[in-house]
């Protein structure tokens, strides 16, 4: 945010939010297809406790709540981390620290992946759903601070919902509804391209998304905001 509190964004920002978007496509594509639960597009999971408890698969309602729980956690850390105000340097540093620390769990999560040779069981899961949500949470959070209203690059329905409304209604600009259309696009590439690792070189699917998440941490204190404010 500028000095004055606006969001704002630029060319720049606008991609690294599609890698990002990328990143959550990746992460769920990999703990839904090996751990059965949704870490990013986070509400999913509320589904999967329901189907859970009339099944009664005490396993399965553990694990998607432990993903929802830990999300919740997540956000509440980075919220804690990144403040309510500051300038745009200052908000910019506290959200690439966020970065980093969503990196270390990434990495956590791909020692064990490789560990545990992409088959993890029981406990094991648990811990990595914990490790996945956390990052997500954390991740939804830091986009928080310096983007548009309706987006973020993990659960993206409400993304989706608006850009739909822009296009129906010619609300907004273009470079907005491209910016929103990008997320989503986003989420699905990184989505495939996960599935794909996971079919040819499974214990290299948990590496796609901590380079994307790498990528954004070192590229965000090199962006510069416009001056144009977002709606």
């Amino acid at each position: 945010m500028p000095d004055g509190g606006e969001p704002a964004t630029s060319p720049a920002r606008d991609a690294l939010l599609v890698v990002l978007a990328m990143g959550a496509g990746a992460v769920d594509a990999i703990t839904l297809t090996a751990l059965g639960v949704f870490t990013a597009a986070i509400t999913g999971n509320l589904v999967l406790v329901g189907i859970a408890i009339g099944t009664g698969d005490g396993g399965q309602a553990l694990r998607a709540g432990g993903a929802f729980a830990a999300f919740a956690l997540g956000l509440v850390l980075a919220a804690r981390l990144l403040g309510e105000a500051g300038t745009a340097g200052t908000l910019r540093t506290r959200a690439r620290h966020v970065l980093v620390a969503v990196a270390v769990l990434q990495a956590g999560f791909l020692a064990a992946w490789l560990a545990l040779d992409g088959d993890p069981q029981g406990a094991e899961r648990i811990a990595l759903i914990v490790a996945a949500a956390l990052a997500m949470g954390a991740q939804t959070e830091a986009v928080r601070t310096w983007h548009a209203r309706g987006i973020t690059t993990t659960y993206v329905t409400g993304t989706l919902t608006l850009l739909v409304n822009e296009l129906l209604e010619h609300a907004d600009t273009r470079r907005d509804r491209l910016r929103r259309g990008g997320v989503i696009a986003g989420v699905v590439a990184g989505a495939t391209l996960a599935a794909l690792l996971l079919e040819q070189a499974r214990g290299a699917a948990a590496l796609l998304p901590l380079a994307l998440t790498l990528v954004v941490a070192m590229a965000l204190p090199a962006t510069r905001r416009r001056a144009r404010p977002l709606a």
